[in-house]
């Protein structure tokens, strides 16, 4: 069906893999797809759905009933608040950033989560973008000058020769922090999809909590410098 959010129209997909009473929910997962950009909201839940909230376009999210013949999701939507954000997971800022597990390019699983207690600046980039390109420079600095910053690339890219530059572009640029192939797998999600990334670059920048503080794309990489300046200044 259809959900209308912000006075902006989305598809609801259900994809259930085994649908129980609404107590004893073993597992299903939900889209949320606006067409007109192209991007896929994807959710797997293995919880109450009563539990689980995502958030989109300023609004947050929450599945709170299956009907009967267990064919259709209710959900719950309602504008981000201060009161919200403080239990609520997604990608806008205000709201605690969505866990992911990936493999990096030296083989490692990098985990969020286990980031809890630092500040996190992950930077969503394609060789094949100019302006993505020219940030590298920036990042490497911000990475020497904060040497507590935690910096995760995510790079997004459109073949396997994109894939084949990156380990050349990290040389070349000095990429010395975690570097990730955000590629698609059949049951791994894009983490720009769970954060919604449809421009690039886009920048976001996550507090000790894991919480999101900052999200920009090159026209607020100012913005992220003076935020970056007065946090560990004051440290």
């Amino acid at each position: 069906g259809y959900v209308h959010i912000n006075n902006h129209p989305y598809s609801v997909i259900i994809y259930p893999s085994d649908f129980h009473d609404l107590n004893e929910i073993e597992g299903f997962s939900y889209s949320i797809q606006d067409s007109t950009v192209d991007i896929t909201n994807y959710r797997n839940i293995n919880d109450k759905p009563k539990n689980v909230k995502v958030s989109i376009g300023g609004f947050v999210i929450k599945p709170t009933e299956i009907s009967s013949n267990k064919s259709s999701l209710t959900l719950e939507i309602s504008p981000v608040s201060k009161e919200s954000s403080v239990e609520s997971t997604g990608a806008e800022v205000g709201l605690f950033a969505p866990n992911f597990k990936k493999q990096d390019l030296n083989n490692r699983i990098v985990d969020l989560g286990s980031f809890k207690g630092q500040y996190v600046l992950m930077d969503f980039w394609g060789t094949w973008c100019n302006p993505c390109v020219k940030l590298l420079p920036h990042l490497a600095e911000l990475h020497n000058k904060y040497k507590e910053l935690v910096i995760i690339s995510l790079a997004s890219e459109t073949n396997q020769e994109g894939v084949n530059k990156l380990p050349d572009y990290i040389r070349k640029y000095q990429m010395d922090w975690i570097n990730i192939c955000d590629k698609d797998f059949l049951s791994d999600e894009k983490v720009k999809s769970l954060y919604h990334v449809s421009s690039f670059p886009t920048t976001i920048l996550i507090d000790p909590e894991g919480k999101i503080i900052h999200r920009g794309g090159t026209g607020e990489i100012q913005l992220l410098d003076q935020k970056l300046e007065q946090i560990f200044q004051k440290k």
